[in-house]
Order: C-alpha cells, then structure tokens, then sequence
C-alpha cells in the first residue's frame, strides 16, 4: 500500500502511521522507489519499538509493558467491582525525533 501511496501523482511529503512496523514498511517502500528519506519524504511510527532505534526511525513512544501491565490490573478491578461510569487513564507518551524525519524553519 505505501508503494501505491507514495506512486500518486502528487505524493505526500511526510506520512505519520499508526505503529512503526507500517513506518518499516514505508520506508523499504521509499527504498525501492528511490525516494530519500527524510530529504523527499518524512516518517514517523509510533509505538517506540526496539526496531526504530535501529533503523534511526522517528516514533512516538509508548510505554507498551506499562500500559499492558496497567491494562491487567483495571480489567481485574473491573472483574471485581464493575464501575459505575467509564474509566480514563491517560498514559504519557513521547515524541523521539530521528534520522526519518526533518524540521521546518
């Protein structure tokens, strides 16, 4: 799909997925187009996999074991004491910038 995406006629200049094995695959994607990243095309994943480090990759990292582990523990509170309304939890992420990605002036 991101050979089609980045084939259009007017192509994008930057594409932001929603885990970084899909920036992975846009980025062997730019790879076998001839696209130069991030000087034709800005990626950024997110999740913060071990992966991105390793390929330079611009992600927004989660705490995944965190928010797996907290997840656990509100579905066993749940199991117990089913709660009246709904239940927020916000979990921090962050913006790690890499080698995928370039900054405006």
């Amino acid at each position: 799909m991101a050979i089609e995406l980045l084939k259009l006629p007017e192509p994008p200049s930057a594409v932001f997925v929603t885990s970084d094995t899909q920036a992975i695959g846009v980025l062997d994607a730019a790879q076998f187009l001839g696209i130069q990243v991030p000087e034709q095309l800005s990626v950024i994943g997110y999740d913060g996999i071990r992966d991105a480090e390793y390929l330079n990759l611009t992600t927004v990292a989660q705490p995944l074991f965190e928010s797996g582990s907290m997840g656990a523990e509100l579905l066993l509170d749940i199991l117990k004491d089913p709660p009246k309304e709904a239940i927020e939890n916000i979990i921090p992420i962050e913006l790690v910038i890499r080698g995928t990605t370039t900054l405006a002036n």
